[in-house]
């Protein structure tokens, strides 16, 4: 945990961001379009072999949900947040409950987190259950994160986020 704290802080942080603030978003709006996105077609790539942002591989969606189609390669989704309000609590839902693996890692200024979803585990393993795949944030004020979600399926490779304050989504 610590050598991927400290890989995620020094890969990403030198990188220019665009960050979505907390306080100027609207819980349970899509989020795709502050995001971007790497293919991965071989579906191997691990996050520390992951090309740093403004390398020219990430893309930025044209559209709310991103949307490939069926495909054997992963995707790759960035999402950089701040949060410069009164809310610490949300949660990034993947609102496409047929993914098979969706694997999440989120890097805050002074730890991570790691979630393994998708349909291919076990419901009772998911950190909120609810037929979407559901994670917690918590980011004190001004705090950043980093959030990366690698999305693979045998299905549509379709990624609908969204962000919710946790009252909201209750």
């Amino acid at each position: 945990s610590y050598l991927f704290l400290c890989f995620f802080c020094s890969v990403f942080s030198t990188q220019v961001l665009s960050y979505v603030n907390l306080d100027d978003f609207i819980s349970g709006e899509l989020l795709g379009s502050n995001s971007t996105y790497l293919i991965d077609e071989s579906a191997e790539l691990k996050l520390n072999d992951l090309p740093a942002q403004g390398s020219g591989e990430w893309l930025s969606p044209n559209q709310e949900t991103l949307s490939l189609g069926y495909s054997t390669a992963a995707v790759w989704l960035d999402i950089a947040l701040i949060n410069s309000g009164p809310h610490a609590d949300w949660f990034l839902e993947v609102a496409y409950p047929v993914l098979d693996k969706v694997d999440v890692h989120v890097g805050y200024q002074n730890s991570s987190e790691e979630y393994h979803l998708g349909d291919f585990v076990n419901f009772n393993e998911r950190p909120i259950n609810h037929r979407n795949f559901v994670i917690p944030l918590s980011l004190k004020l001004n705090e950043t994160a980093r959030v990366l979600i690698r999305v693979q399926s045998s299905t549509s490779l379709q990624v609908p986020i969204r962000l919710w304050q946790q009252t909201d989504f209750y």
